[in-house]
């Protein structure tokens, strides 16, 4: 069923260190350099959604190791329970 429940990782601050941040950022996600900068620039912004429990909780680490203040947040299907054609 999509979308389904998951977690999103919200970056609210990056701290100090912007460069670890925008590093952190580029091994945890897909994105180049200059789309992680444009996404720092933006904050507070989610940086991925509909992950699972594990894979959310092991990017806030990589993001708060780098010094970066991160949010785990639950995702819930707005149409669960619904019976599909």
């Amino acid at each position: 069923m999509y979308p389904f429940d998951g977690f999103k990782i919200v970056l609210k601050n990056a701290g100090a260190n912007r460069i670890a941040v925008i590093k952190a950022l580029r091994e945890t996600t897909a994105l180049s350099i200059s789309e992680a900068v444009t996404l720092m620039s933006r904050m507070p912004v989610t940086v991925t959604e509909y992950q699972t429990q594990e894979r959310a909780e092991a990017i806030r680490q990589k993001l708060a190791e780098a010094g970066a203040e991160v949010e785990v947040e639950a995702i819930k299907n707005p149409i669960a329970g619904v019976d599909y054609l």
